[in-house]
Order: C-alpha cells, then sequence, then structure tokens
C-alpha cells in the first residue's frame, strides 16, 4: 500500500467515527428516556412492593397475637421449643 492509500484509507475512518458520533449523539435523548422510564416503573413496583410486604407483615403480626391470646400456654411452650432448638443448633455450629 501506498502512503496514498493510507491517506484515503485514514480519512475514511476520519468519515466513519464522525458518523458514529452522529450516530451515538442521537441515541442518547432515546436510550435517556428509556433509562428514565425504566427507573420510574422501577420505583412504582417497589414502592408497590413494599406495601404489599408490609399489609403481608401486619396480618402475619395479627395471627400471631391472636393465636397467642387465645392459646397461651400452647404460645409459651412452642416458644420454648424453638428457642431450644435455635440454642442447640447454635452450639452445634460453634464447636465445629
Amino acid at each position: 500500500m501506498g502512503e496514498h492509500d493510507l491517506q484515503m484509507e485514514l480519512e475514511s475512518l476520519k468519515g466513519e467515527l464522525g458518523k458514529l458520533r452522529t450516530d451515538l449523539e442521537e441515541l442518547k435523548g432515546p436510550v435517556k428516556g428509556i433509562a428514565c422510564a425504566l427507573k420510574e416503573n422501577l420505583a412504582e413496583a417497589l414502592g408497590s412492593g413494599f406495601e404489599k410486604a408490609k399489609v403481608s407483615g401486619k396480618k402475619a403480626v395479627e395471627v400471631v397475637e391472636t393465636t397467642v391470646e387465645e392459646k397461651p400456654l400452647q404460645s409459651v411452650l412452642v416458644a420454648f421449643g424453638v428457642g431450644l432448638l435455635l440454642g442447640k443448633l447454635i452450639d452445634m455450629s460453634h464447636r465445629r
């Protein structure tokens, strides 16, 4: 290849880079719009999920409270058993 060919190739590459820059600039707007829409949708979904979890948590607490009020002795025995089991599991994991 001669110097003239290299010069022409370089000019062609410069033109392609210029076109690529222009194309990228044109894509900035739509990509930014898509990102903003995704951000809003994600925030809305997270907010909705948080509310659902909050409601479910409240319902679970109410069920536990009702059960404890209706069967206090059984609740204390279950809590004692769970605590004993967890204590044994923790003790076993510390021995290793």
